[in-house]
Formats: structure tokens, C-alpha cells, sequence
């Protein structure tokens, strides 16, 4: 189960690291951003979908309205972390925007312990250490010729903000339904809020 664990915690952070890239040379080859974006969350949630409905008699949990509503608003959230990580790669490079993202760890945490009175543990604590060095690396604070932009390090950090509430609520609505279908209704809300975002855009 362990095993199983990282390799879905590996696949998370890849899934945003290689998208990040080519969403960078999409961008500068003229590709605009909030296509770019809408496509992405589009694509994940028709996969979704099409996991969820070869599942569907291995479902034992039926949905009501009032949940799908929740779990359909959820994806405000998510469009929030997409949009504003993917915003700041305009800004700033892959590895700080994924290495600020990252940060969503211990936001989740400070979340955990003020929501729930979550009392982090002591690996916990070793984890956000090691983020907290490999941030301090990755983005070169204490070199003489750093050159971040303000804004995009306030994007990425945007997004690790939208990224730990988003981790939040997930974990909270509808704890029962099974992951895949939960994953279903929280993408398909992120690409109506995702569409919102690029038709103002347009």
C-alpha cells in the first residue's frame, strides 16, 4: 500500500512537471495560454470519465445531487491551481514554479491543524524541511544575480495556496464515493470553470 502511495504521489508531481514544459513551448510558439490550459483539464477529465464508467459496476456508492454539486464546485479549486501555476510559467522558470507549488505541503498542513486541529507529525516536519532546502536551491535566493519576478513567484505560490485547499476540501466531501468518480465531478467543475476563465479571457 506504501509502495502503491509513491507511486501515485511520483506520477502527481510528474504529471505537473512534464505538462509544465510543454505548456512553455506550446506558449512560445504562439499557443495561447488559456487554450493551453482548458485543453488540459479537458483531456484529464474525458479520461476520467471513461475510467469511471468501465467502473461503473464495481461502484457500490450512489451519489445524490447536493453531493455531485459539491464535488462539481470543487473544481473551482483545481481550475484555480492550474490556472495560476501555469499563469506564473510566464513569469518564471519550470523548477521554481514546481518547486513553489510544493509548498502546498505545508500549507496543507497550517490548514490541517487550524480546520481540524491537526497536530503534524514528526515526519511531517522532516518533509517540510527538506522543501524548505530544496526551495532555497531551487530558487537561488541567496545568489547575487537572482532575477525572479515578484509576480510569478506570487502566481506559483497562488497556486500551491488554491492547490492545499483544494487538497482540503477533497478530503472532505463525499469521503466515501470512490476516488476515480470523485476525480470525475471535481475535473469536469474545473473545465466549466476553466472555460469561464478563458472565454473573459478571449
Amino acid at each position: 500500500m506504501k509502495t502503491n502511495a509513491s507511486v501515485i504521489v511520483f506520477l502527481g508531481a510528474v504529471s505537473y512537471g512534464i505538462p509544465a514544459s510543454l505548456f512553455k513551448m506550446a506558449a512560445g510558439n504562439g499557443a495561447l495560454p488559456a487554450n493551453l490550459l482548458l485543453s488540459q483539464v479537458f483531456c484529464a477529465a474525458l479520461i476520467l470519465i471513461c475510467l469511471n464508467f468501465t467502473r461503473r459496476n464495481s461502484r457500490l456508492f450512489t451519489l445524490n445531487n447536493i453531493q455531485r454539486g459539491k464535488l462539481l464546485l470543487s473544481g473551482l479549486a483545481m481550475a484555480s491551481t492550474n490556472t495560476l501555476y501555469f499563469a506564473s510559467l510566464q513569469f518564471i522558470s519550470v523548477t521554481v514554479s514546481a518547486v513553489l507549488l510544493m509548498q502546498s505541503v505545508w500549507i496543507t498542513m497550517i490548514l490541517g491543524f487550524i480546520f481540524k486541529r491537526n497536530i503534524p507529525s514528526k515526519n511531517q516536519m522532516i518533509a517540510v524541511i527538506f522543501i524548505m532546502i530544496g526551495t532555497v536551491l531551487a530558487t537561488q535566493i541567496f545568489t547575487a544575480d537572482m532575477t525572479l519576478s515578484v509576480i510569478g513567484v506570487m502566481l506559483a505560490f497562488g497556486s500551491a495556496c488554491a492547490y492545499a485547499c483544494m487538497m482540503m476540501i477533497t478530503n472532505s466531501v463525499v469521503k466515501d464515493a470512490d476516488p476515480i468518480q470523485r476525480a470525475m465531478y471535481v475535473s469536469v467543475g474545473a473545465v466549466f470553470f476553466s472555460y469561464s476563465v478563458s472565454g473573459e479571457s478571449d
